[in-house]
């Protein structure tokens, strides 16, 4: 990405870690119905929706206008950090409720 920096590239990169995101928020929103999780089920959620929901407000404001939404650093650090509590959280939770692997020697 550093080396090619173009926006073809930029394109790809950045509609990839939409896609996964996307896939994080409806993994979330099928937890919230099953609560296959322990505790913490919209965790998921809370994590993934903010960029899809972005992509998505600035697709559609680019038919209309032209141009992407244009949100202050402070925003974007903040969904960032929203995000990445989000994304510890839940690897947490899911390291937390896995049992211990145990080998069929010991006893």
């Amino acid at each position: 990405m550093g080396i090619v920096d173009s926006e073809p590239w930029w394109l790809i990169f950045f509609l990839g870690m939409t896609v996964q995101f996307l896939g994080l928020t409806l993994f979330g929103m099928a937890n919230l119905q099953k609560r296959a999780l322990s505790r913490w089920n919209s965790l998921p959620v809370l994590a993934g929706v903010w960029l899809p929901l972005y992509v998505l407000v600035s697709l559609i404001r680019q038919q209309i206008s032209g141009g992407w939404v244009e949100w202050p650093v402070t925003v974007f650090a903040i969904l960032w950090i929203i995000t990445m509590a989000g994304l510890a959280g839940l690897g947490y939770q899911l390291q937390s409720d896995s049992q211990p692997v145990t080998s069929a020697a010991v006893h």
